[in-house]
């Protein structure tokens, strides 16, 4: 069973275990992914690799920026002794005291290893990522849907799992992005999320809802906490990124019959 069926089998998605491995996944989503970890030992591997990269990895880096500068270093940076004025450079005796090249490159080392140790601290968090490549990248069955499914078209990715695309536009990154919903089993649970193309062709997920209990359907579930919007995130992240009108019928067939090619 690949990945993506044990996801869809045990009805959450990736997203959810990472946020469950930064600690803000929503409560009542909680005992559910406890329980698919329970029972898919592949789900757990992919949780621990999760906190790997947001524990031990991140602070091995710390070593090199909380370690003391060697003494050697710091003499070299202590201020020496200069000549008294401006006719002393001219006399080669005092050139010795200059030092010009040592201090400069000691700097330089010190600010390399710094930049290095704050770069992969950032890498490794995700933040340090170029624009087309952010977001976490949607599972195979997810990639040829959002790739070929037309808004009003309905596909089955796996059994249990129905994905169906809401509304196609251009983004300020130069992306094209697609808002679409996953349902779960019979109608039980559906999702809102918002995916973009990068320019590797590969569709990335960079928002999504929690799971609602039905499809909203002009109007927001009774559920929902007062004074929180549950698709609220969304529309917040389409409005940030959205440049221009949303795509119309026959302008999507066209940009999905040349493979996601050109702008608008």
């Amino acid at each position: 069973m690949t990945l993506e069926e044990t996801l869809a089998e045990a009805r959450i998605t990736e997203m959810e275990i990472m946020r469950y491995a930064d600690g803000v996944l929503a409560p009542e989503r909680r005992p559910i992914v406890r329980a698919a970890l329970a029972t898919y030992p592949e789900l757990m591997q992919l949780l621990e690799s999760f906190l790997f990269t947001r524990g031990p990895l991140v602070d091995a880096f710390d070593v090199v920026l909380d370690a003391p500068v060697p003494a050697r270093i710091l003499n070299v940076l202590q201020p020496r002794q200069q000549p008294a004025g401006f006719f002393d450079w001219l006399n080669p005796a005092t050139w010795p005291q200059l030092r010009f090249r040592t201090p400069v490159f000691a700097v330089a080392g010190l600010a390399a290893v710094a930049l290095l140790a704050w770069l992969m601290n950032y890498a490794v968090r995700y933040d340090f990522i170029p624009p087309d490549r952010q977001g976490v990248a949607a599972p195979s069955t997810l990639q040829q849907a959002l790739d070929a499914t037309p808004v009003g078209a309905s596909v089955q990715l796996v059994e249990h799992l129905a994905f169906e695309p809401q509304l196609t536009f251009y983004s300020r990154l130069k992306l094209w992005c697609r808002e679409y919903g996953l349902t779960y089993g019979n109608n039980a649970l559906w999702e809102g999320r918002l995916a973009c193309r990068g320019t590797d062709g590969v569709w990335r997920v960079l928002s999504e809802t929690n799971p609602l209990p039905s499809k909203p359907d002009g109007r927001l579930p009774d559920w929902q906490p007062a004074g929180e919007d549950a698709l609220g995130g969304l529309a917040t992240a389409r409005a940030d990124l959205k440049v221009g009108d949303v795509l119309g019928v026959e302008a999507e067939a066209a940009l999905i019959k040349n493979r996601w090619q050109g702008r608008p």
